[in-house]
């Protein structure tokens, strides 16, 4: 979980951490290339492009690892989402079984629960906005709750009772959901090896590249460049609601269906 005030500034704490890498990048090189004009190591020692290699490939092995994690899970929380966004719609419609003034109270209910989801997410960078309008959300769901089971066991329709019930419970089960799949992050400790492997990649990329003639800081830049920009894009598509990137597609469901439920008389 982010601390509020990572959440409120992750996208430029992100991008920030991905300059500290690049930066690391560059000064690992350096050092790397120092350290083998020290000892006038410029041919490769037998062996040494085998653990070259190694270092290499599993620092793509890890990018490749988390580029892939946070690419599904940002898949796994816009399902979530449409789900959501469809057991709200199923919701109404079912409200439509009881009779016109309970489906109507409970419709306007509904509105405002779909209305203080979509709030929920307004203010998800605003740490005490954000815990307001989680505590409204919840209190509208009791009430809505609450309502729909009176309804439900006053009014005279025995076969409305699961189907509506069911609705709401599923709308609220679904928004559940949603909200685990955003807590679900890889261990801090996959990082800080990335973090890691990086720096040392970049150390023995220093290390080979190491000529008495001046240094290539094309394959530098370009080494440390591809590097901590794919890390900083990862670090937003962890958390695509708080970084730079403005993943958007992850709000529109629950918006479009509470904007279709207010428009119904």
């Amino acid at each position: 979980m982010l601390t509020d005030f990572a959440s409120e500034y992750y996208g430029i704490l992100s991008a920030l951490e991905a300059l500290a890498l690049f930066t690391g990048m560059l000064l690992c090189m350096e050092v790397g290339r120092r350290l083998a004009l020290k000892k006038g190591e410029l041919e490769d020692s037998p062996g040494a492009g085998a653990i070259d290699g190694a270092v290499f490939g599993l620092l793509g092995l890890l990018i490749a690892f988390t580029f892939a994690g946070a690419y599904d899970r940002i898949e796994a929380r816009d399902l979530a989402a449409i789900e959501e966004a469809n057991a709200i719609g199923t919701a109404s419609k079912r409200l439509d079984l009881l009779p016109a003034a309970a489906g109507v109270r409970l419709k306007a209910l509904l509105q405002d629960y779909a209305g203080a989801r979509v709030e929920e997410y307004k203010v998800i960078r605003q740490p005490e906005s954000h815990a307001r309008a989680v505590a409204h959300t919840a209190g509208l769901k009791d009430a809505l709750w609450r309502e729909a089971v009176e309804t439900c066991r006053r009014e005279t329709y025995p076969h409305a009772a699961p189907l509506v019930l069911g609705g709401l419970n599923q709308a609220f089960d679904n928004a559940g959901t949603r909200e685990s799949l955003a807590k679900i992050h890889p261990p801090g400790a996959i990082y800080v090896l990335l973090y890691a492997m990086a720096l040392l990649s970049a150390t023995m990329a220093g290390h080979r590249l190491a000529d008495k003639s001046g240094r290539s800081w094309l394959h530098r830049l370009s080494f440390a460049a591809a590097t901590s920009v794919t890390i900083f894009i990862i670090l937003n598509l962890e958390h695509p609601l708080f970084g730079l990137l403005g993943v958007k597609t992850l709000q529109l469901p629950v918006n479009e269906v509470y904007s279709e439920i207010s428009r119904q008389p």
